[in-house]
């Protein structure tokens, strides 16, 4: 059994005394205490033989084995607390599955034999952690422990939402026990509650001072006042919960949180009026403890329609006009393997995780977190295989740069390495200790900057105190990007901070110069600062995806930044370039000719000088024309394909989708035809013309099944189709061949996306 309830409801009172009755009548009991408080069993055991499975010590954390945390009442069963951190550090939650774990580990309940086992959970389920017993299948019956109060029965509707969330692991609402605060409490208002979440008031404990003295002398009911009103009332109700028949409870039936505040106004009296819930089955535990499948499978979740073909929905149109995901937006990680992934062939999200990458010298970085991050943590420089197929796989990192980088730079990384020690009892000793290291043995570092992960943002660790301390004790100026869903923007603002104050050379450099932000540092950048130059202008700093210190101390004496529209990028625009004073030029990057020429010629205006710029692009154009125009003929004969829905359409006229590539108006401007392959709920195959330019060689193929769309993938018009998946079995079955991001450079002097594609534009039996 396991017993919840709103914190203070009397949950530690009433399942120790229950747990006395059940042994005193003769069965074999184990009490399990889910609190790091220690007090679920103050009534049953003595407090200086009280033991619990997590200790502290010191900075650890200490795992006691069974022979000394599994303790043995005077009233003839036995008790077990699982202990934890200490009050406002840690995670208690991780500290209540860490006990489960011990008790799986070392097979307590099985070994003891118990007839009866009661949880005693803290409070209301506040997390996964709290839940870990439900979560795991460790039991059958869940009891609701509560007041006549409003917060108290609101603490029991979201209980009962964990316990339908956990009904496929065997465990159903016993009921609700009413512990009353008030001898002229409502009773029929807590009936009218469980009625209305699908359950019963399986008992009514009233005010009675036998409670009261026998927790001031730390006993049970069953020892100081064995023949009270109060204890004969128990013992009626532990006799309902044990012989409450398993097989015919039912998972709660919670109201959400305006019907609970509506019900409440109204004392909870029906008034006909109330939304479906679907029915879920209570599984039957299986012999080994856990659940087995539900009776009867969930229905799969329907897809969301579709308008017609080329027709994007409202809600996707206003995403794409407003810059924010469409409803359907899914992290294609986190949902691999719905209903839905098959038709998927974009991974935005992911992608634009790895956008930026910090190249500091002589830094320090200190990072809190576990080693197992370095394991799933996306890296795209580093040679090794990843699941998507990003822009500039060598620029970018959702991390630090390489150690070899680090070395090459001057800098070093020191790992905390958190493990489920400083989860539980908190992690800020142990960054103290690695902190006093920096501070004993500085060597060149000049700056620190601290950045934290997952583990150390749940456990809610005071960092800031102990980085603090640190820099009055070593001196170093010292960083700390506190925003955890976006360290390398909150870097970026702290070292133009740090820029700031550091101050401006005295004289400006002379002639005209210009910052572009989004243009990795690679051949490209060579050629496009050539051609800048070439036009008497001068990049004076490029920012993202790499930055560093000197880029950022010179930013400021640029007449013009140069912004590359990036999804990625618009937080680092908004929180800090727009509040610099210099003028910001968004447009698009310059892929293809028309693209080039239109950036070169935006770029020329703001500096008066669109003469030389003319002169110049004819110059260059000369030198490229015929090569371009010959290709583009060949490329007349070939398509390219993309995949998506009405929504992804309307995202991909939009170059901040892709990285800041225009992906169709470079591919137009090359001779590909494109072919659509739009998913929708309707049937039909009509083919309508994607865009309004007549002379377009584009067509569109409806499907809204697999094998639907798997046919369409071999169709001989198509010679290969994009997808962001880095090994993308559903092309490989096609036969198809795949384009992505990495394969457009911008430029004018050189063809990559022609060069990578050359089998497909040579004549059968030639040679390019």
């Amino acid at each position: 059994m396991f017993f919840f309830g709103k914190g203070g409801s009397g949950k530690s009172t009433l399942s120790s005394n229950l747990s006395a009755i059940y042994a005193r009548s003769g069965l074999s009991v184990l009490h399990v205490g889910c609190d790091p408080k220690r007090d679920s069993t103050v009534l049953l055991v003595e407090r200086p033989k009280a033991r619990t499975i997590l200790t502290p010590r010191g900075e650890y954390l200490g795992i006691a084995p069974a022979s000394e945390f599994l303790m043995r009442s005077r009233l003839g069963l036995d008790c077990i607390e699982a202990g934890g951190p200490e009050p406002g550090v840690g995670c208690a939650g991780r500290g209540i599955s860490k006990m489960i774990e011990v008790l799986q580990r070392d097979r307590i309940i099985e070994r003891g034999g118990y007839e009866i086992v009661v949880f005693d959970v803290l409070g209301d389920v506040v997390c996964g952690g709290f839940a870990a017993p439900l979560r795991l299948g460790f039991g059958e019956k869940v009891v609701i422990v509560v007041s006549e109060e409003a917060m108290s029965l609101y603490a029991a509707n979201n209980i009962a939402h964990a316990v339908r969330n956990y009904a496929s692991n065997g465990v159903g609402l016993c009921g609700l026990l009413a512990n009353l605060r008030d001898p002229a409490a409502d009773i029929g208002l807590i009936e009218r509650f469980a009625r209305r979440i699908g359950t019963t008031l399986v008992g009514v404990v009233s005010r009675d001072l036998a409670f009261r003295e026998a927790e001031y002398r730390e006993r049970c009911l069953t020892e100081i006042a064995p023949r009270s009103k109060a204890l004969r009332n128990l013992e009626r109700i532990a006799k309902r919960l044990r012989t409450s028949d398993r097989r015919k409870l039912t998972a709660p039936t919670p109201l959400t949180e305006s019907e609970f505040y509506e019900a409440s106004r109204r004392r909870f009296t029906f008034n006909g009026r109330r939304r479906p819930v679907p029915a879920v089955s209570v599984a039957a535990p299986t012999p080994g403890g856990t659940a087995g499948p539900p009776a009867e499978p969930a229905p799969t979740r329907p897809e969301r329609p579709a308008g017609p073909p080329g027709t994007p929905t409202p809600a996707a149109e206003e995403g794409a006009a407003s810059g924010r995901p469409p409803p359907y937006s899914r992290w294609m990680m986190w949902t691999w393997g719905v209903d839905e992934q098959w038709r998927q062939f974009f991974a935005n999200p992911e992608l634009e995780l790895l956008s930026a990458k910090p190249l500091l010298r002589n830094v320090a970085y200190v990072v809190q977190k576990e080693l197992e991050c370095f394991f799933v943590e996306a890296r795209t420089d580093d040679g090794s295989a990843n699941f998507f197929n990003h822009p500039w796989p060598d620029h970018c990192s959702a991390g630090l740069p390489l150690a070899s980088e680090l070395r090459q730079l001057g800098c070093r990384q020191i790992v905390s390495d958190i493990k489920d020690g400083e989860i539980i009892l908190g992690g800020a000793r142990k960054l103290e200790t690695v902190m006093s290291g920096l501070v004993r043995e500085p060597g060149a570092t000049e700056l620190t900057v601290f950045l934290t992960s997952c583990p150390a943002v749940v456990i809610g660790d005071d960092n800031a105190s102990v980085i603090e301390r640190f820099r009055l004790r070593s001196g170093l100026p010292t960083l700390f990007p506190d925003r955890d869903a976006d360290q390398h923007t909150d870097l970026l603002g702290d070292l133009f901070t740090l820029a700031c104050k550091r101050g401006r050379p005295a004289s400006k450099p002379e002639g005209p110069r210009l910052n572009l932000v989004g243009f990795p540092r690679d051949r490209t950048l060579v050629e496009l600062t050539r051609l800048l130059g070439d036009l008497g202008i001068t990049v004076n700093s490029c920012l993202l995806p790499e930055f560093d210190l000197e880029s950022i101390s010179r930013y400021r004496d640029a007449d013009l930044q140069v912004v590359r529209p990036h999804r990625a990028y618009e937080g680092v625009q908004a929180e800090i370039l727009d509040k610099l004073a210099i003028p910001t030029l968004l447009i698009e990057p310059p892929y293809g000719m028309g693209g080039a020429r239109r950036w070169l010629s935006e770029i020329a205006k703001f500096f008066d000088l669109q003469n030389r710029c003319e002169e110049l692009w004819a110059e260059r154009w000369s030198g490229s024309r015929q090569r371009w125009e010959a290709l583009r003929r060949r490329a007349c004969d070939h398509s390219l394909g993309f995949v998506c829905d009405a929504a992804r359409l309307v995202q991909l006229r939009d170059c901040r989708w892709s990285a800041g590539i225009p992906l169709l108006s470079t591919i137009r401007e090359m001779g590909f035809g494109l072919q659509w392959l739009l998913w929708c709920d309707r049937d039909g195959a009509h083919e309508h013309p994607v865009c309004d330019d007549s002379r377009a060689r584009e067509t569109i193929h409806r499907f809204h099944a697999p094998e639907e769309l798997d046919r369409l993938l071999r169709r001989r018009q198509i010679d290969a189709v994009y997808s962001d998946i880095f090994f993308d079995r559903r092309l490989s079955r096609a036969g198809k061949s795949q384009f992505s991001l990495p394969f457009f450079e911008p430029g004018v002097c050189r063809f990559p996306l022609y060069k990578d594609y050359a089998q497909y534009l040579c004549e059968q039996g030639g040679h390019d």
